[in-house]
């Protein structure tokens, strides 16, 4: 899921050594209640560097597992629509084995130790014990050691019987198989359609949390579809959800009672801190259902709308469509110009840039910039020569000396050299590429240049 590789505690058959070691030790932290120790739990070892990118990426990729879990088990009820398992038995623990100081793991004060003494094990010279850093669901810290118990919060949490996360999650997809990217690892050209979706899942999720009241509920529900229909702060907010809704959802008997009745609610929370009206109320007074409980069940119809649109504008190569080549070169000269990136992660949307370049390059388009054209070619092979993937000598003086040439990009002397590495590329690509697929691209965006210039080449030839 979203990248990372989920195991059993019940099956260690795929780790050995320290690795397996690990995991058995965290695994005897975790305790339902009392003495009841919990015999299976749904891990994932992960083995990562210091770089604070790379473990801010993993809580968010952590925090999207958790907010589809959470998702997939609040499914309501199809007639007391409650939901089946509340939030909290999503709950991620991050755990980091490291030193942590022996005064988090102790209390002296007003308790009484009916367990093992910690005071014999060994510290150092800061006091600090060979233990563990755990972070709960992105908001609570809390230090542990071997012997330690870890409890669930709240404590009354009742597992799930027949739970089985693999099966749980193959199925939901065979039912709802336009979910399945949200499984996958994040995708750039998906990372707006996606942030949106999961931040609103985050705020879905929250609502369904059993330490919530009736207002906690409907105030964290109203944020979870304000934040998925995308709705601007403005006084027309009413409006604009009741518009957008209606859309989404069809026509519905209800469903405008519904919308009124919700909102009203939330902007009494809003500006009274409290409701009485959490109910749905029907024709000549007539309670039911509680509006948060048609609100999970609208939210996830609005949700799948969502989706489903994002799918068929990207098998449309929508965003793709409303992009011209000028914009392309543009990109990619912005992009080659990052220095918070990979060069294997530059390379990657580079790629999928110069891929569009080609395909769309005998579409008809005005204005095109020389300038752009020429620097987009410039950026790429200044690249190449950086990361030392040139294979001949005369490549390397080509594009060194392209580097080295001004000028606007309609003059003669940048297409001249254009024209050089073009036919050079061309005769030599097989001894130029090293699997990466570098030279291949860089192939495609010359020849697409090359494509745009010619004619103003051979014209500045004659002239000459």
């Amino acid at each position: 899921m979203r990248g990372l590789e989920f195991h059993s505690t019940g099956d260690l058959s795929s780790f050995e050594g320290e690795q397996k070691q690990l995991i058995k030790n965290v695994s005897k932290l975790f305790y339902m209640r009392d003495n009841y120790q919990i015999d299976k739990m749904t891990f994932c070892l992960i083995c990562t560097d210091d770089s604070n990118d790379g473990v801010v990426i993993l809580k968010e990729t952590i925090s999207e597992v958790q907010q589809i879990l959470g998702y997939v088990y609040s499914s309501p009820h199809p007639t007391f629509l409650d939901s089946f398992i509340k939030y909290e038995s999503a709950t991620f623990y991050h755990v980091i084995p490291k030193m942590v100081s022996y005064f988090l793991v102790t209390q002296d004060f007003n308790v009484s130790n009916k367990g093992r003494s910690l005071k014999k094990i060994l510290r150092n010279e800061r006091g600090e014990v060979d233990g563990y850093s755990i972070d709960i669901n992105e908001n609570i810290s809390m230090s542990a050691i071997d012997g330690c118990r870890v409890y669930p919060t709240p404590p009354h949490i009742i597992l799930n019987i027949s739970q089985d996360i693999a099966f749980d999650l193959n199925q939901f997809v065979e039912v709802y198989p336009i979910f399945k990217f949200l499984f996958q690892k994040r995708k750039l050209d998906n990372s707006r359609v996606e942030n949106k979706i999961f931040n609103a899942l985050k705020w879905y999720n929250r609502s369904n949390s059993m330490l919530n009241d009736s207002n906690e509920t409907i105030l964290k529900l109203a944020v979870a579809f304000e934040t998925l229909l995308d709705l601007p702060n403005e006084p027309k907010l009413k409006d604009r959800f009741k518009d957008a809704v209606k859309v989404l959802v069809g026509p519905v008997n209800n469903l405008e009672s519904w919308i009124t009745q919700f909102y009203e609610a939330r902007s009494e929370i809003v500006h009274s801190g409290t409701t009485s009206k959490y109910r749905m109320n029907f024709e000549k007074g007539n309670i039911y259902h509680s509006l948060s409980a048609y609100g999970n069940v609208i939210f996830r119809v609005c949700l799948f709308a969502i989706i489903a649109g994002a799918e068929m504008a990207n098998r449309s190569n929508l965003s793709t469509l409303f992009k011209t080549n000028r914009q392309r070169f543009a990109e990619i000269c912005k992009l080659l110009s990052k220095k918070d990136q990979s060069y294997k992660e530059i390379f990657t949307q580079v790629n999928r840039e110069i891929f569009n370049l080609d395909n769309y390059k005998f579409v008809y388009e005005e204005n095109l910039d020389f300038r752009i054209m020429i620097g987009a070619v410039k950026s790429y092979s200044k690249i190449l020569l950086e990361i030392d993937v040139i294979k001949t000598n005369e490549i390397e003086i080509l594009l060194t000396d392209f580097q080295n040439i001004n000028g606007s990009g309609k003059d003669f002397e940048n297409l001249d050299k254009l024209k050089e590495i073009n036919e050079y590329i061309k005769h030599h690509i097989i001894e130029l590429e090293n699997g990466e697929g570098y030279w291949q691209a860089f192939k495609s965006l010359v020849d697409t240049v090359w494509h745009y210039t010619f004619r103003n080449y051979f014209y500045l030839k004659n002239k000459k």
